[in-house]
């Protein structure tokens, strides 16, 4: 029994206030029954003379309501009950109407509440981007940091359709596309030593996202060898702090090959 109400007090705890509201703003059904009591009580009320005539005496039906009428509010305990009748029948109908409107007050603010529009928060990225156009450098970055700054960069480039692959797999951070083609981007040594080994799976899936080139920019916290298997590879080391010209060279350099070609 103790179970049961535990979990009924937690279902009621866990209703959201548009909830809340929304059942605030429900007519009760015990309001609707007031309403029909009180018009019973007034109709009874009204129509207990001609209940007495009945049992009155005279030659015609309206003779005897007359001498109802006169016995119903003349006699001191008939008129005494009726005035009762008439009073509550009153009382319940005003409650019940007084009831209904603070009801509809209700419904209105929180309909008025729900419409109204929301101010759209800012994103991260865009409370984030005028602290990224000033960083010229990846090196004290985070990963995050890193990569909302090159987004921008590109972006600035020409680079389209920029986006991240779900689960960096390969060790790729970015593909974005340009009119020179699809490039892969990767953002090394961080938070963590860039190895070889994450050269080469780098490398590969140059080849798996079926990228032009894949572009490691990679910070000082990389081993000589890494370096070396990047150039092995064919896999364009590009210089974190400065990695804005680097790319830009880099950049320019295709397109002049394009040019000839």
């Amino acid at each position: 029994m103790n179970k049961q109400k535990s979990i009924h007090h937690q279902e009621s705890t866990m209703l959201t206030s548009d909830e809340q509201i929304k059942r605030a703003a429900t007519p009760l059904h015990s309001v609707w029954l007031q309403l029909i009591l009180s018009f019973g009580l007034i109709f009874y009320a009204a129509i207990c003379p001609l209940l007495f005539a009945f049992f009155m005496s005279g030659n015609t039906y309206g003779h005897k309501i007359m001498q109802a009428m006169h016995y119903a509010w003349t006699t001191r305990w008939t008129s005494i009950l009726l005035s009762l009748f008439i009073v509550a029948g009153v009382y319940l109908f005003a409650d019940a109407l007084r009831v209904l409107y603070k009801n509809s007050i209700r419904t209105r603010q929180s309909r008025e509440k729900q419409e109204l529009p929301k101010e759209p928060k800012p994103t991260k990225k865009d409370a984030s981007v005028p602290l990224m156009i000033m960083r010229a450098s990846l090196e004290n970055c985070t990963h995050e940091q890193a990569l909302e700054a090159l987004i921008f960069y590109l972006e600035q480039i020409g680079f389209n359709d920029i986006e991240k692959p779900p689960s960096e797999d390969y060790g790729v951070h970015l593909i974005a596309n340009s009119n020179e083609g699809r490039f892969a981007f990767m953002l090394g040594g961080v938070t963590q030593i860039l190895t070889m080994t994450e050269i080469e799976n780098f490398a590969t899936g140059r080849a798996y996202f079926e990228c032009r080139d894949a572009l490691c920019i990679a910070t000082s916290n990389a081993t000589k060898d890494t370096k070396r298997r990047a150039n092995e590879l064919f896999v364009p080391y590009i210089d974190a702090a400065h990695y804005s010209e680097e790319l830009s060279k880099y950049f320019t350099s295709i397109r002049s090959k394009d040019a000839f070609a």
